[in-house]
């Protein structure tokens, strides 16, 4: 059983410091564009960024079609 006290980033030391921020704004990017999680997901750093890449021109793609209805 693993102790709940440990915070995950010493619990994965493979990856580095800028790999857990990328890391982290991916997971925020999919939460806000409520894309989620399927089962195509990224397993690298280059694949993270392009996802980010991905969702946000989406999100900003979706907004200007939703001020153009108006």
């Amino acid at each position: 059983m693993s102790d709940s006290n440990v915070p995950w980033l010493l619990k994965t030391p493979q990856l580095g410091i800028g790999d857990a921020y990328i890391f982290v704004l991916y997971w925020i990017f999919t939460i806000i564009t409520t894309v989620g999680y399927g089962d195509f997901v990224g397993g690298t750093t280059v694949e993270y960024l392009v996802t980010i890449v991905i969702e946000f021109t989406g999100l900003v793609v979706f907004t200007v079609l939703t001020l153009l209805v108006n």
